[in-house]
């Protein structure tokens, strides 16, 4: 099985990465946190604390490979990864798209789209932007910026805060894919810049599928006072 590759390297031959394991606990206090607040809220239903128990599954796999290095511990990291985005997709679709058949057909597509998208830029996948396994997260945030743009254009739902939030995740793809190219500048690498903004990002994405009403046409107000803060969850 082929290993990614990291800037920062082990300490003790394939054990123990200090920077890109110990940023994995941001996945598992994203998750703590949302389940907190879920609850808090009395909006603690089974769908909202799947995905917040995926995010600690998420932190602990990736703990477990960037503490050591075997086949088993990368396919902790990966599956639980692949897992919450096409749960996410779904749910998401179950959120915004109330026909049944568009949902599946919506579902169906992204697999599609990752095939087509996979086969087509095979070839860049020796690049730094989609070497190194960054092909598969770009093609899936790609996809869901699209059905993003589908879904305001067609259902009007407001889309402003989930699109800040992909940016977001744009930035952490950027972290991610620099890691190598940049390690003779900074020695420990870029990687764990990834996993810091990747955990804010999916904290943010479950938020949004069960606080908001992504149905209201109101325009939120995200440079208001203590926008910032409500937007992270921090206040009601």
């Amino acid at each position: 099985m082929e290993h990614p590759i990291y800037c920062e390297q082990p300490v003790f031959s394939s054990f123990f990465e200090p920077f890109n394991t110990i940023t994995n606990l941001f996945f598992v206090i994203a998750g703590i946190l949302l389940i907190c607040q879920f609850k808090k809220s009395k909006k603690l239903n089974v769908k909202a604390l799947y995905l917040s128990i995926l995010l600690i599954v998420i932190g602990t796999g990736s703990f477990a490979w960037h503490l050591y290095r075997t086949n088993f511990t990368l396919l902790i990291d990966s599956i639980p990864i692949g897992i919450f985005i096409l749960s996410y997709l779904y749910l998401y679709l179950v959120k915004t798209t109330k026909n049944f058949y568009l949902r599946i057909a919506l579902y169906i597509g992204f697999y599609i789209y990752t095939i087509l998208l996979s086969v087509l830029l095979e070839n860049l996948t020796s690049t730094v932007i989609f070497g190194n396994g960054g092909l598969g997260y770009i093609i899936a945030i790609s996809y869901f910026i699209i059905l993003q743009v589908y879904n305001y254009l067609k259902f009007k739902i407001i889309v402003k805060k989930s699109l800040i939030i992909s940016f977001i995740f744009l930035v952490s793809i950027f972290f991610r894919q620099i890691d190598i190219t940049i390690c003779n500048l900074i020695g420990i690498g870029t990687h764990f810049l990834w996993h810091i903004l990747n955990s804010l990002v999916l904290y943010l994405f479950v938020r949004l599928l069960y606080f908001d009403n992504l149905f209201n046409t109101k325009k939120p107000r995200f440079f208001s006072r203590l926008s910032m803060a409500k937007f992270l969850g921090i206040f009601k």
